[in-house]
């Protein structure tokens, strides 16, 4: 399947406020992918480029993006800052800035169609470049790729590149559109994609009938359980009307931690490694004598108390996390356990889970995270007057 093709059922999915049509449309368009294929399709529509918790990124922005454009279609800035002002966004500029140029037209009708497995090669290639002159290697790359591309590809290439696929299609339609195309259970595949944490491998596996082998991997990341809001302690006591596990809302980092053997990494709420950032959580998880996968909070913490989250922001995506780790020390507190030593345990109840953190030894900087049992409005509320 070409680039092309994939950039066709976007438009037709754009053009569909009907969320069925756009399950039908996907589907239909799954179905005819190769096993190559299905991966990459299914995380492009997810608005996604690579597998989460891959360590890819593509490092180019608005601005890299508009110098390419300047280059292959000799447009100025100032039309295509023009076009920007009309479309407000970058992939519909993008496309209409090629049509105007004459001579491409003649030019891309002549060049063989880019297959979408090239593409996302190609994306890879740029996303893996680093070192000396990296932005103007990814440049040039980049300007090699838009020349073999039609206005319309090159539209949604963009769209990718700046995660703004805006089609309406979020990963739970893309999740309903593979069991749709492989006649397999929604819930059997919403789950696989928790477990996994990578649409794209849940479609092949559904295609192939193996979404019972989806299973929680150390070093993978999957998918974050979320909450929803209650008004009140009245209405969560009325709603529920049992005893409940009440435990603090701390302003910091959601971050799962994976132990296998000596390799730790960490985890962001979006899926994103950012190990690198805390190094002295990575020191304090190696004296861990389990292998295992946690679910936390990374804090700011100095003289026994908790830091604004703005100071917490200061830690990430520096390359020398060491020079204001002092100024801004963190801990993680450890509220969940979902993998100890090869035993998934995500199936046991959220106490049982709670009772086996209990029982293990956190080094510092980790720290288990305190819990009440509750079932009163009363109780709720005190404490959450105690966590203010």
């Amino acid at each position: 399947m070409s680039f092309l093709d994939f950039a066709k059922i976007c438009e037709r999915v754009r053009k569909t406020s009907s969320k069925n049509v756009k399950v039908a449309i996907i589907a239909d368009y799954l179905r005819k992918l190769d096993n190559i294929e299905l991966p990459i399709a299914a995380r492009f529509l997810s608005g996604r480029i690579f597998p989460k918790g891959s360590g890819l990124d593509m490092n180019i922005g608005y601005r890299t993006l508009l110098k390419a454009l300047v280059d292959v279609t000799g447009l100025s800035k100032q039309r295509l800052l023009e076009l920007y002002k009309k479309h407000g966004d970058l992939g519909s500029m993008t496309e209409e800035a090629l049509k105007e140029k004459r001579t491409l037209r003649a030019f891309f009708g002549q060049q063989e169609q880019v297959s979408l497995r090239e593409v996302y090669d190609e994306l890879r290639r740029i996303a893996e470049i680093s070192g000396e002159e990296s932005i103007k290697r990814r440049e040039i790359r980049l300007r090699g790729l838009l020349a073999r591309l039609s206005p319309l590809e090159v539209k949604y290439l963009f769209k990718l590149i700046l995660s703004e696929l805006r089609i309406g299609v979020v990963e739970r339609i893309v999740e309903q559109s593979i069991a749709e195309a492989f006649n397999r259970d929604l819930d059997e595949v919403r789950r696989a994609v928790l477990l996994m944490g990578d649409i794209g491998e849940v479609a092949l596996m559904a295609k192939e009938n193996r979404l019972s082998q989806a299973r929680i991997t150390p070093l993978r990341p999957l998918g974050f359980m979320l909450a929803e809001p209650f008004s009140s302690p009245r209405e969560i006591e009325e709603y529920f009307g049992k005893d409940l596990i009440a435990e603090y809302k701390y302003d910091g980092i959601r971050t799962q931690l994976h132990k296998k053997n000596n390799e730790i990494r960490l985890f962001s709420r979006r899926l994103e490694d950012i190990t690198g950032s805390f190094p002295e959580i990575i020191n304090g998880a190696k004296k861990l004598d389990h292998d295992i996968i946690l679910d936390g909070e990374v804090l700011a913490f100095k003289d026994g108390h908790p830091l604004p989250f703005s100071e917490l922001q200061k830690r990430l995506r520096r390359k020398d996390p060491w020079k204001i780790m002092k100024e801004i020390p963190v801990i993680y507190l450890v509220y969940d356990i979902m993998y100890l030593d090869g035993q998934s345990l995500i199936e046991k109840p959220l106490l049982e889970r709670k009772k086996i953190l209990a029982e293990l030894s956190f080094p510092e900087p980790l720290k288990l995270s305190p819990y009440k049992i509750v079932k009163k409005a009363e109780e709720i509320e005190k404490m959450f007057k105690e966590s203010r």
